[in-house]
């Protein structure tokens, strides 16, 4: 509770500084208890409690083929602070879920 209380108050803080608004310390109380109690929650549903594993039922998000006659490119991209560069690559698939093309680049961060 002590590190939601410290973020609000750090809300508040920034919230007068940049917005001119102020919050009372009980508002401050009140949303930190909301967030305790939503975290709370989350971890009744989601975690380990006393050794039984609670399972999540999220549908599951799988890649499916383009209609025929039709091309689907996926791609994605990638970089890291401490690296100089920055990465993508793609791939082409028919219908049939057939790699067509695939493709990877690295790039200096400079010309990005």
């Amino acid at each position: 509770m002590f590190t939601i209380i410290c973020w609000w108050l750090w809300k508040r803080r920034n919230s007068f500084v940049f917005e001119g608004t102020h919050a009372s310390n009980l508002t401050v109380l009140s949303s930190a208890s909301s967030i305790r109690a939503c975290l709370n929650e989350a971890r009744d549903r989601w975690c380990l409690v006393g050794g039984n594993k609670k399972t999540p039922r999220l549908p599951v998000d799988r890649w499916q083929a383009p209609l025929a006659d039709w091309v689907k490119i996926n791609t994605d991209g990638a970089f890291s602070p401490s690296s100089p560069g920055v990465a993508s690559g793609g791939i082409l698939r028919n219908e049939h879920g057939e790699v067509l093309q695939a493709f990877s680049s690295k790039v200096r961060r400079e010309i990005v």
